[in-house]
């Protein structure tokens, strides 16, 4: 904990000289906005995936930004970025929010980081969980020390045919938990097969794990650097806690993706599931068969690089009805379910500041006085579309439709029964089939005789779970110290 608020000690000092020493590279944004709903909470797509900036409710936000990005190219060997975020809103708890701070420095084709930084936004916002359905930028971002490549980096003696990419990270998570202080693990890796232009092929992997904290009836948790070695591999603890489990909680992301770049248009075709233990596995498509892995989230996304009218669009996919394991590896008796995003020992589960960290349409229901949160809602099947373009230079549009259908939770009907007294697997679902719609149409006016642009969207969330609609009207200005 100490060397955390050093930490952030320093990247506050080393912030404050970088925009005095830089200002003719550092940029400010500021933005103002109105969000109103006919009902309690507005429309879904709202505040989803926003970050956890936007409230639920009808509100007035204000949020102010200064940022570097890296200037240098890579010939030159050193260079650092940093950037800071500040908003304020009627319906935050403290009125006034610390959304990032980060410093980075780039060391030839490696980064460290320090702080928090939001994740980018990919598939220019159409998605439903933008690159993950683990993060989906829903939730806050945690502060957190990391190591990574830039981008992709090419495998020596391959040519032009095998790049490589990766992250590691170790992080804290600060907001008010059943388990206080947990720490967050971060890492992931990928390989791409073919250059970034022409055909290429993608696949990877991503690890989150809690560990360590203080448990409310257990005391302090696990934290020595042998265990983290274990979370590092998901290695049970061998010890009082989680010794046949694997030391605290762990949820995974598998991907693969198919890639077409040209001078006219980008696509990709994507499938990625994520899993929280072996039954879940991605790998188990190349040596068993797809039946096994049935919790997949398919994408096609386009980007037109010479049109305006229609510039990008995507539709996706994603079903959680199987969530694991059926029947236990020997066979013998059937297995439950992994209920996706909730936890036994972490109680409250796969959240941060009472936002779900994964798909949004797997949010938290219920938030217990002991600060337990509990996800009921983690079986369902969506589809979603997306279609950006231009009426005009100065009239930009964007239009996003998700079709969610909820049944609650799975759970198996004769589960730890002997497999031969039950010889099939009944799923059963804790709700009868929710129909929901969920909507967004954004306009946005770049301009040119203003001091500021403009943009004006509409929502609507109409079906069995949630009805509403709303308008947000944002003001935002962008530039330059000199």
């Amino acid at each position: 904990m100490k060397f955390l608020k050093y930490s952030l000690l320093v990247l506050c000092l080393s912030f404050s000289i970088s925009v005095y020493s830089q200002l003719d590279s550092t940029k400010y944004k500021i933005e103002s906005s109105v969000l109103y709903s006919n009902k309690d909470k507005l429309p879904l797509w709202f505040y989803a995936n926003s970050n956890g900036i936007i409230p639920s409710e009808s509100s007035f936000i204000l949020n102010a930004s200064v940022f570097k990005n890296y200037t240098k190219t890579l010939d030159h060997f050193w260079d650092y970025a940093f950037g800071l975020q500040i908003g304020g809103s009627n319906k935050y708890d403290k009125k006034l929010e610390l959304n990032e701070l980060f410093l980075s420095t780039r060391l030839s084709q490696f980064e460290f980081k320090i702080g928090m930084q939001n994740e980018p936004i990919e598939y220019d916002g159409l998605s439903m969980v933008n690159k993950s359905i683990i993060w989906s930028g829903n939730s806050r971002m945690y502060p957190r020390l990391s190591f990574s490549s830039l981008g992709y980096l090419k495998v020596p003696l391959s040519g032009d045919l095998l790049y490589v990419k990766g992250l590691i990270s170790e992080g804290r998570l600060f907001d008010d938990r059943y388990v206080d202080d947990v720490r967050m693990h971060y890492k992931n890796a990928y390989l791409r097969i073919g250059k970034a232009y022409g055909f290429s092929f993608e696949l990877g992997v991503e690890h989150y794990a809690f560990w360590g904290g203080n448990h409310p009836t257990k005391g302090e948790l696990p934290h020595s650097f042998k265990d983290f070695l274990r979370i590092m591999v998901a290695k049970e603890g061998g010890g009082k806690i989680e010794n046949i489990n694997a030391l605290g909680n762990h949820i995974g992301q598998n991907q693969i993706r198919f890639n077409y770049n040209n001078d006219d248009f980008e696509a990709s075709f994507y499938m990625r599931n994520m899993f929280e233990d072996s039954s879940q596995y991605f790998l188990k498509l190349f040596y068993k068969s797809i039946r096994d892995i049935k919790d997949i989230n398919y994408g096609l996304y386009f980007n037109l690089k010479k049109t305006s009218l229609v510039k990008s669009f995507l539709i996706e996919y994603y079903s959680t009805m199987n969530q694991g394991h059926a029947i236990s590896d020997d066979g013998s008796f059937i297995l439950g379910y992994d209920s996706n995003f909730n936890h036994g020992l972490y109680g409250s589960g796969w959240s941060y500041y009472g936002r779900g960290m994964g798909i949004s349409l797997n949010s938290p229901t219920k938030i217990l006085d002991n600060k337990r949160v509990i996800f009921e809602n983690t079986a369902f099947r969506s589809i979603n579309f997306g279609i950006k373009g231009e009426f005009s230079k100065n009239i930009h549009y964007k239009f996003k439709a998700t079709y969610h259908m909820n049944y609650g939770s799975v759970y198996p009907k004769y589960q730890g029964k002997s497999i031969d007294d039950y010889p099939s697997d009944i799923r059963l679902y804790t709700k009868k089939r929710e129909n929901q719609t969920y909507c967004l149409f954004e306009l946005y006016f770049p301009q040119e005789k203003l001091p500021f642009d403009i943009s004006a969207s509409i929502g609507l969330d109409a079906g069995d779970i949630h009805n509403a609609s709303g308008f947000m009207i944002k003001l935002s200005k962008t530039g330059f110290f000199k």
